[in-house]
């Protein structure tokens, strides 16, 4: 597996009161994955970001090869100590098995991508 990069930028959290969110979309297919990480992971005093980020895509395709279980430990035991957080999230969507149509525990989604409940042009209440 090779992991692409969103290019996603934003304030970090817990910086300001008000941050700005910039939103991406797109389709978590069966076996795909979203790899989030703190700065720490990839930067320090002598690693700049982008050296970083490619170390880390690196070490998360050798993490994953067997599947995504413990990745993220395999991931920040490679990760140099510093003063600088450290956190890896990997959010993993399963393969369909064979002969499923959908995997167990998803939702439709309604027109303005949401689920029907929660969205407020979709939702009524019936007494």
């Amino acid at each position: 597996r090779d992991w692409g990069l969103d290019g996603a930028r934003g304030t970090a959290l817990g910086i300001t009161p008000d941050p700005e969110f910039h939103i991406t979309k797109g389709e978590l297919a069966p076996g795909d994955a979203l790899l989030f990480y703190t700065d720490g992971v990839v930067e320090s005093h002598d690693v700049d970001v982008m050296t970083g980020i490619t170390w880390l895509r690196g070490t998360a395709k050798a993490a994953v090869a067997g599947g995504f279980d413990n990745a993220a430990t395999k991931i920040l035991d490679k990760v140099n100590d510093s003063d600088d957080d450290r956190a890896v999230l990997i959010l993993s969507r399963d393969l369909v098995a064979q002969g499923e149509t959908s995997l167990a525990g998803s939702r439709e989604l309604c027109a303005h991508d949401e689920i029907p409940s929660a969205c407020t042009e979709c939702f009524s209440h019936s007494d």
